[in-house]
């Protein structure tokens, strides 16, 4: 197969996406591992030079291929593919350069992307269509439901698998969904008393408002078989999205993560296929919760983090921190 033809299978398999994104992006994978160092050179610089010219397909082929491809298509690619290629990732795609510049770090400062830093949670979900409103609610969702799932996890004694999470039940009425969802969760993991039906139930109201508000997410769910494809999220009620955060918190059981979109993302991973974005989410994520655990606000951090503030301002910060201090 050549390189011309091979790169051409590769991009077709991209877009379209799912199963036969992650397929070729196995593929390529592992023809870059076996490759000769000219074949190997030859195929990055095309793959890059067909990301470049497609910036739609960056997040699916990022998706599907392993932190050391990706780096490799970028190390290999010509100075100015390469530099294009990032160029197009910043606008879309900056958890991937992330991951490349943990691979690389020399790659990364000569291609200045070296501190390139992974959007927050509402920045990601706003970049994936998002309203204001619907971001903030899909952060504070993910943080009352990761802040509860952990105990959700600790206290279950019986096995969950997907079928599970796609069996959760849809209540007679939106009044008792969320007995409905906590009785089924609490009995099909063997929940005892060390986790409560307040803990339980803001985990599971947690996903269904982050369901509510995220397309990323109801995809995801509408792959896994949780809800059916295309459906009217217009007629949806509270019994239907305590019904998608059961199912999450289910998920979230079943792989041991606080992180409903890594949850969700591995259930993907085990059906051969695929969501764009919600790996960036995942990261956002586990981001904010490192944030969060190490408590307080980082003046340093943040003027590290917020290199284009101007100097003056960083002074009014530290003043405004002092007079704090001293009143």
């Amino acid at each position: 197969m050549t390189v011309a033809s091979l790169v051409g299978d590769v991009i077709a398999g991209v877009r379209a996406g799912g199963r036969n994104a992650r397929t070729w992006g196995d593929f390529f994978t592992n023809t870059l591992k076996n490759a000769d160092s000219q074949t190997y050179r030859a195929y990055s610089d095309a793959i890059g030079t067909a990301l470049s010219a497609d910036t739609a397909l960056i997040r699916t082929f990022t998706n599907v291929v392993d932190d050391a491809t990706l780096t490799a298509v970028l190390r290999n690619a010509s100075d100015d593919v390469a530099k294009t290629l990032v160029k197009n990732m910043k606008n879309v795609d900056d958890a991937a350069l992330v991951r490349v510049a943990a691979v690389d770090p020399a790659l990364a400062r000569s291609l200045d992307f070296a501190n390139v830093r992974v959007a927050d949670l509402a920045g990601q979900a706003t970049r994936q269509g998002a309203t204001t409103a619907q971001a903030k609610n899909i952060q504070d969702g993910t943080s009352d439901m990761m802040k509860n799932q952990g105990a959700v996890n600790a206290a279950k004694t019986k096995t969950v698998t997907r079928n599970t999470a796609k069996n959760a039940p849809l209540a007679a009425s939106d009044d008792v969904a969320e007995e409905t969802t906590i009785t089924f969760a609490r009995n099909q993991a063997g929940l005892g008393n060390d986790v409560s039906d307040a803990e339980l139930g803001t985990a599971i109201n947690s996903g269904g408002k982050i369901a509510e508000n995220s397309g990323t997410v109801r995809k995801a769910l509408e792959k896994l078989g949780i809800i059916a494809v295309g459906s009217d999220v217009a007629t949806f009620t509270r019994k239907h999205w305590m019904k998608m955060g059961a199912a999450m918190v289910i998920l979230c059981m079943m792989y041991d993560t606080n992180n409903p979109f890594t949850a969700l993302d591995r259930a993907l991973d085990d059906v051969d296929d695929v969501v764009d974005g919600l790996k960036d989410l995942a990261d956002a994520a586990t981001n904010a919760a490192g944030n969060a655990a190490k408590g307080g606000f980082d003046l340093i951090a943040f003027m590290t983090q917020n290199w284009w503030m101007s100097l003056i301002c960083c002074f009014v910060i530290i003043f405004i921190g002092i007079a704090a201090t001293l009143s």
